[in-house]
């Protein structure tokens, strides 16, 4: 039976040419790692969703948390709705949080925050 309270990754590298990219995953230019970053966006998204702040532009299902998408079908098309919509297709794949796709979920989520995702109320 697995050991489900031990948080341990083990990496190996065969190339010291490729310390530094895994440097980069791990902790990113500003000290913080990339994949936390994009799972704290990703809990943003989610959580806007939920609320009905964020909706998908077209119709999509999320099992696991239905939700997500459910509260109110569809939304206007808009930048930060498109965005929303481009992560749940994302998030319905299952992706590993490689650095290109935290790249993508932190462009998705700067989308919505330059339009006004800062200053949404949530009632």
């Amino acid at each position: 039976m697995p050991n489900w309270c031990s948080n341990r990754l083990d990496i190996t590298l065969h190339n010291a040419a490729d310390m530094p990219a895994l440097k980069h995953w791990i902790y990113a230019d500003d000290g913080i790692p990339a994949w936390q970053t994009a799972i704290a966006q990703s809990l943003h998204l989610l959580l806007a969703g939920c609320a009905g702040i964020l909706k998908p532009v077209r119709p999509l299902s999320f099992p696991p948390l239905p939700e997500l998408t459910s509260y109110g079908e569809t939304g206007p098309v808009s930048p930060e709705n498109t965005a929303f919509t481009h992560w749940v297709e994302m998030l319905i794949t299952a992706p590993d949080l490689t650095p290109s796709c935290c790249q993508q979920i932190h462009q998705w989520y700067q989308m919505w925050l330059s339009e006004g995702g800062v200053y949404h109320s949530w009632d």
